[in-house]
């Protein structure tokens, strides 16, 4: 009996995952749960409307994409994922034109023309978040007027008067990264590494450990951002783009705002990982002989 064919081969490297990319996006969203529950308890009515605004937008350009022919699905749950997070990394008040035009960064161009999830050079989210130094500049000032006053370790892992929803609960998002460990969809290594390193160099160059490494925004990049498709294919690879994003983050804190400092530091080390994916040996696939 002939097997008719069901399925069209993809490129490889292929290795085998404990989910489907659907599934691996609305439990990353998941993960940002007990975040949310803490914003809406203090800022309730300010995080309804950067959710709502940062979400829709997302759906739109999503959908102009598909017009557009840039991608085969009118809504993608990636798209979902990085409007969520994205709301939680700009500052209170953001004027919803800024929110729509940081968005069609992340998702129309950062995300749709590179091809979607897995083919993007530079992080959407953070793309976006960049723009917003470049659209709303006066929010740098917000930014170092708050790190002024909250370098202590309990505004570290509590601060409801803070100027964006990921650093209201630093505990919060802790929690986020122990599920997505414990779920197996990020290594325990390159958060480990990331903020070991944080850690590390920080104590060295003389800065505030607990005012840099017990944020929110730090411990998100740590769990969602470092270990997301932007970063190298291999665990190895990973863990030197951690070790590498710290570095400059410690670096650029002396003359930045850490928001500014992670920011960039992210970015930077994405332009990097073509390198470090072409040069550094890959680790997918074994063949016993």
């Amino acid at each position: 009996m002939k097997l008719k064919k069901t399925f069209s081969p993809a490129a490889p490297p292929h290795w085998r995952a404990h989910h489907s990319s659907e599934m691996r996006f609305w439990l990353f969203s998941l993960a940002l749960l007990p975040l949310l529950v803490v914003n809406l308890i203090f800022h309730f009515t300010e995080m309804l409307r950067l959710i709502f605004f940062s979400i829709a937008s997302g759906f739109f350009f999503d959908y102009v994409s598909f017009l557009l022919g840039f991608q085969r699905f009118r809504f993608d749950t990636h798209t979902l994922l990085t409007s969520f997070l994205f709301s939680f990394l700009i500052p209170f008040g953001t004027p919803f034109w800024a929110i729509v035009a940081a968005v069609f960064l992340a998702v129309f161009v950062a995300k749709n023309c590179f091809g979607g999830w897995g083919n993007f050079i530079f992080q959407p989210v953070f793309l976006a978040r960049a723009s917003l130094f470049i659209f709303l500049p006066e929010s740098v000032e917000s930014f170092r007027e708050f790190e002024a006053i909250s370098n202590s370790f309990f505004h570290g892992f509590f601060e409801p008067h803070t100027v964006i929803a990921a650093n209201v609960s630093a505990l919060a998002v802790l929690l986020g990264g122990i599920f997505l460990i414990e779920r197996r969809l990020v290594s325990w290594k390159v958060p480990c590494f990331f903020l070991l390193s944080l850690c590390g160099l920080s104590y060295v160059m003389g800065q505030n450990v607990a005012g840099i490494v017990l944020r929110g925004e730090i411990l998100i990049a740590a769990f969602f951002i470092v270990t997301d498709a932007a970063s190298p294919i291999h665990s190895f690879g990973k863990i030197l783009s951690s070790i590498g994003t710290a570095v400059l983050i410690v670096f650029m804190n002396h003359s930045l705002t850490t928001v500014e400092a992670v920011t960039y530091g992210v970015l930077m080390m994405n332009g990097v990982t073509p390198l470090i994916d072409r040069y550094l040996p890959n680790r997918f696939v074994w063949v016993k002989k």
